[in-house]
C-alpha cells in the first residue's frame, strides 16, 4: 500500500470509530469506506461512462468471511461484487450467505454493505432448489440484498419454473455451462434468463471468448473475465455491441496473496477498458453544450456584470487567446455541475470583451488538447471540470507538453476533481481531490502572500467568505512546490460547521490552502478552490482576484512563484 492510501484508510478508520460512537445503531453510509470517488478511477468510472459494473468474486477471498472479504473488496476501489451462498457471514454470524438466514441476520448483511457503500448485483449459488418453496425463498432472499442477476452453476429441471419466478421477483438468472448448450436451451426463454459467461472455462471448451459474445449477445448477464489474453478486443466487442452485464469480475491465477492479484487484475482491466473510455469520454464531451449564463438568475447576471474589473491589471504583452473548457465527465450529467460554471463563463467573455486581454474560445473538444492544437493558445482555463476527462494518452501527453513548454493553466474549485488517477495533473495543478463539509460554511479567508499582484484587491487584509471549502489532506499539495496566495484561517474559522466530511479531511499541519500559483516547467498555474456557487463571481474582489489569475497565466501579470516555503527562508 503506497503512502497515499494509507494515509487515507488511517484517517477514514479514524472517522468511521468516531461516526460509529456517535450513532451506534444507525449505520451511515459509507462511514466505514475508504473508496476514493467513482470519478477518479477507471474501474468504477466505468458505470457512469459505459455503464458496466467492476468487481471481484468474494469467493476469491477463500479463507475470509462475508463481512472480511466485502470490506477487502471495497479497500480495491471497487463498488460492487460477487456474493457466494458457501461463504460465512461473520465470526458472529457463522452461517452460509444465503436463505436461511434470520431477519436480524440480514439485517447485519444490509447494514455492513451500506456501511461500505457497496451492492452486490450478482449472487452465486451451486443450484436452485428444485422445491418451489425454497427456491422462492432463494429469491426472496437476493431481492433482499438487492442482487440484479442470480449466477447459478447447475442448469434447472425446469427452466419454466424459474423463469416464472425471474419475472415474479425481477432477479434474473444467468446459467453456467457451454455456450452453444445455453445458446440452444435458452432460445425461445424470455430476457430474464441468460448466461454466467466463465471467459477460461469458454477458452478451455473450444470457444473464443468474442465468438461466445457474438453467439449469446445480451444473454450475457455475468462475466466472469478469467481469460485476459485479448482483453482490450473483447471490451471493444462489448462496448460495440452495446452489452452490459450485470457484473464483470476479475479473477486471481491461484496464488497466495489474493489482494495483491486481485489488485493487479482490475489494473489490467483499466488497461484494457482506456480505449473504450477514451472514445467515449470524447463523445460525452463534444456533445455537452458550453453553459451559457442562460443558466442564471436575471440577479446572478447583474451581479456578475457589476464585478468585473473593466481595465486590465496588466496590459496584453501580444493578442491572447484562453481555451475555456467546462465539461463534466461520470459527474453530474450532461447537463450538471456546479452552477458557478455558467457564471464563470459569462464573467471570462465579459472580461475578456471589456478589457481586451484576450479572446477566449469555449469548446469541449477534447481533440483541443492535443498538442498542435493546444499550442495556437497561450493559456488553458479549465471550468470546474470534474470527472474522467484526460484519458486519451494523446490528450494527455499534450497537456503536459504545453504547460511544461510555457503555456498557462487555471482552474478552480472542483478541478482538482478532475482526472484524479493521473499523477501528472494534480501536480500540475497543485492539488488533487479536495475534501469538504456543506458548502455553507464560512471562514475567515487570510492572505498569505500580500505582496502578490494578484491579490492586490484585498489590500492585505483578510475577509469572510461563504463557500464550500476544500480540504487537501493528500498529496501533492505543498507549501514547498506551491506559492500560497490564500488559505483558510484556522484561528478565526470554526472548523467543524454543519455535516461532517464524506472523506477524511484533516491535515496533520492543520494547513488549509485555497490558492496558489507555481511553475510547472516553464509554464504558469494558478488554482483557487473558491468558487462552489455564482456568488463568487458576483464579488468585486474575488473578481478581480479572479481575472489576475488568469491574466498571470496568460504570461502578462509577472508575479513571484517562489515556493512558500523557501520564500519564507529567503
Amino acid at each position: 500500500m503506497n503512502l497515499r492510501a494509507a494515509i487515507l484508510v488511517v484517517a477514514a478508520v479514524a472517522s468511521t470509530t468516531i461516526g460509529l460512537a456517535q450513532t451506534p445503531n444507525v449505520p451511515v453510509r459509507g462511514s466505514a469506506s475508504v473508496r476514493p470517488p467513482a470519478w477518479r478511477q477507471l474501474r468504477t468510472a466505468v458505470g457512469a461512462l459505459v455503464g458496466w459494473q467492476v468487481g471481484v468474486p468474494l469467493a476469491s477471498f477463500r479463507h475470509d468471511t462475508f463481512f472480511e472479504a466485502a470490506g477487502k473488496a471495497e479497500a480495491l476501489g471497487v463498488a460492487v461484487f460477487e456474493g457466494n451462498s458457501a461463504q460465512r457471514v461473520s465470526a458472529q454470524i457463522p452461517k452460509n450467505l444465503d436463505y436461511r438466514l434470520a431477519p436480524g441476520e440480514m439485517d447485519a448483511v444490509r447494514d455492513r454493505m451500506t456501511l461500505l457503500n457497496v451492492r452486490m448485483p450478482v449472487y452465486f449459488t451451486p443450484a436452485i432448489s428444485e422445491d418451489d418453496q425454497i427456491a422462492r425463498k432463494t429469491f426472496e432472499f437476493a431481492k433482499s440484498l438487492g442482487v440484479e442477476t442470480l449466477a447459478v452453476e447447475r442448469m434447472p429441471a425446469s427452466l419454466a419454473a424459474i423463469e416464472k419466478l425471474a419475472d415474479e421477483f425481477a432477479v434474473n438468472v444467468a446459467l453456467s455451462g457451454h455456450a452453444k448448450t445455453l445458446h440452444e436451451a435458452l432460445h425461445s426463454r424470455g430476457r430474464r434468463l441468460g448466461v454466467y459467461a466463465d471467459l477460461a472455462r469458454w477458452v478451455q471448451e473450444g470457444m473464443a471468448p468474442l465468438d461466445g459474445i457474438a453467439l449469446l449477445g445480451d444473454r450475457v448477464l455475468a462475466l466472469k473475465l478469467s481469460d485476459r489474453t485479448d482483453l482490450a478486443s473483447l471490451l471493444a466487442e462489448l462496448s460495440r455491441r452495446e452489452l452490459k452485464p450485470s457484473l464483470m469480475t476479475v479473477v486471481t491465477s491461484g496464488g497466495s496473496n489474493i489482494t495483491a492479484e486481485l489488485s493487479r487484475s482490475l489494473e489490467a482491466f483499466e488497461k484494457a477498458a482506456q480505449p473504450v473510455v477514451v472514445a467515449r469520454v470524447a463523445q460525452l464531451s463534444r456533445g455537452i453544450p458550453i453553459k451559457r449564463s442562460e443558466r442564471l438568475t436575471p440577479e446572478e447576471r447583474e451581479k456578475i456584470a457589476a464585478a468585473i474589473p473593466q481595465k486590465p491589471a496588466a496590459m496584453p504583452k501580444a493578442r491572447r487567446k484562453l481555451l475555456v473548457y467546462d465539461a463534466n465527465i461520470g459527474y453530474g450529467g450532461a447537463s450538471g455541475g456546479h452552477r458557478s460554471i455558467p457564471a464563470a463563463n459569462m464573467a471570462i467573455e465579459l472580461f475578456g470583451k471589456a478589457s481586451g486581454a484576450y479572446e477566449a474560445e469555449f469548446s469541449n473538444d477534447l481533440d483541443n488538447f492535443k498538442y498542435d492544437r493546444l499550442r495556437t493558445f497561450d493559456a488553458v482555463f479549465l471550468n470546474n471540470t470534474v470527472g474522467q476527462i484526460f484519458v486519451d494518452p494523446e490528450v494527455r501527453a499534450g497537456l503536459s507538453r504545453f504547460v511544461r513548454e510555457g503555456g498557462g493553466l487555471a482552474g478552480y474549485h472542483g478541478t482538482s476533481h478532475a482526472s484524479m488517477d493521473w499523477t501528472e495533473f494534480g501536480e500540475m495543478i497543485g492539488a488533487v481531490e479536495g475534501s469538504h463539509r456543506e458548502p455553507t460554511e464560512i471562514a475567515t479567508v487570510k492572505i498569505d502572500d500580500p505582496a502578490s499582484p494578484l491579490v492586490a484587491a484585498f489590500g492585505g487584509t483578510s475577509f469572510v467568505h461563504q463557500d464550500e471549502f476544500y480540504r487537501f489532506v493528500e498529496p501533492p499539495l505543498s507549501r514547498d512546490t506551491v506559492r500560497v496566495l490564500m488559505s483558510m484561517d484556522i484561528e478565526r474559522t470554526d472548523l467543524n460547521q454543519g455535516r461532517g466530511c464524506g472523506r477524511p479531511c484533516v491535515r496533520a499541519d492543520a494547513d488549509y490552502a485555497l490558492s496558489w500559483i507555481h511553475n510547472y516547467g516553464k509554464g504558469r498555474v494558478f488554482f483557487t478552490a473558491l468558487g462552489h456557487t455564482p456568488a463568487f463571481f458576483t464579488s468585486p474582489n474575488l473578481s478581480d482576484f479572479f481575472f489576475r489569475g488568469i491574466q498571470f497565466v496568460l504570461g502578462d501579470l509577472a508575479a513571484d512563484t517562489t515556493p512558500s516555503a523557501r520564500a519564507g527562508r529567503r
